[in-house]
């Protein structure tokens, strides 16, 4: 019940569910993040676009980050996520970099010697960042031949606000 995809509605956030604690299950921390892919690049195929002007749009990618540990599950032995806030945009040579992403973990589940269950930490992601109810297109630009489509996400109640953007290169919403 409350997992995503079934029926049941998920928990709505309480008071005390937002008290600061010194102790608790899950630890959020800032991470720099380097895995980036390009979506949407605003230089033109034959390379006319100016240098100066040329932009790219950036999805975060690998957001399940891998640790030092290197088993039968290439990973670390947390169980973490990464939250993306949107797209980024930057320079179009240029791979961001050091970008800061808020990474989950949940320290219950995280170990040598325990279960390494990620459905608590998907149960409180889905409570503290809820997927968005649905997307409004605030910016589009259609020229050259490479539609770049730009969606602000609509929270699913007043709790809740958006801190990014999104882009796509069709109309549709995300």
């Amino acid at each position: 019940a409350g997992e995503l995809g079934s029926h049941s509605p998920l928990p709505r956030l309480t008071r005390e569910m937002c008290e600061k604690q010194t102790v608790g299950r899950f630890k959020l921390k800032w991470q720099a993040h380097a895995g980036f892919s390009r979506m949407w690049t605003s230089v033109s195929p034959d390379g006319s676009t100016p240098a100066q002007s040329a932009l790219s749009v950036w999805s975060p990618v690998e957001l399940i980050p891998k640790g030092m540990f290197h088993g039968p599950k290439r990973g670390s032995n947390a169980v973490k996520q990464r939250i993306s806030l949107g797209h980024y945009i930057g320079p179009a040579a240029g791979l961001p970099m050091e970008v800061p992403l808020l990474e989950i973990t949940d320290e219950k589940h995280s170990g040598l010697f325990v279960k390494h269950h990620a459905s608590g930490l998907h149960l409180f992601l889905d409570v503290y960042f809820p997927h968005p109810v649905r997307f409004r297109r605030v910016w589009q630009h259609s020229g050259g031949g490479r539609p770049l489509y730009v969606w602000d996400p609509v929270p699913p109640a007043p709790e809740f606000v958006s801190l990014g953007m999104v882009a796509t290169t069709s109309d549709e919403a995300p």
